[in-house]
């Protein structure tokens, strides 16, 4: 299993440009859920595979235009599971207060 955290926003609560890049870069130096997906779907690993992205959501930030695109181009490279979500909230961070937990098996490489 691969996890990655999407924090839209900074500790301080400024945009976190770098976020997006750790779950989206076809690129296998930058390590996102993506390239960790096609390197997974590759791995001889016995057992399920899975992707698994928890992000924390903003009024303004909401999560899923990330994860939609996460999966777009995830289907490019491999094939996943329906995505399976769930939902936390309650958090005492100033900034990071709720969001959700995404996952995904990975069932093969695209065709």
């Amino acid at each position: 299993m691969e996890w990655k955290l999407l924090a839209l926003r900074t500790e301080g609560g400024k945009p976190n440009d770098k976020a997006l890049t750790e779950i989206l870069s076809p690129y296998r130096q930058h390590r996102s859920a993506l390239t960790d997906g096609l390197r997974l779907s590759k791995s001889n690993f016995a057992g399920a595979k899975a992707i698994v992205i928890a992000g924390y959501s903003y009024k303004d930030m909401p999560l899923e235009p990330a994860i939609g695109a996460f999966e777009a181009s995830a289907a490019t490279v491999v094939k996943l599971s329906q995505r399976s979500e769930a939902s936390f909230s309650g958090l005492s961070h100033p900034v990071h207060q709720e969001g959700k937990v995404f996952a995904w098996l990975i069932e093969g490489e695209a065709n």
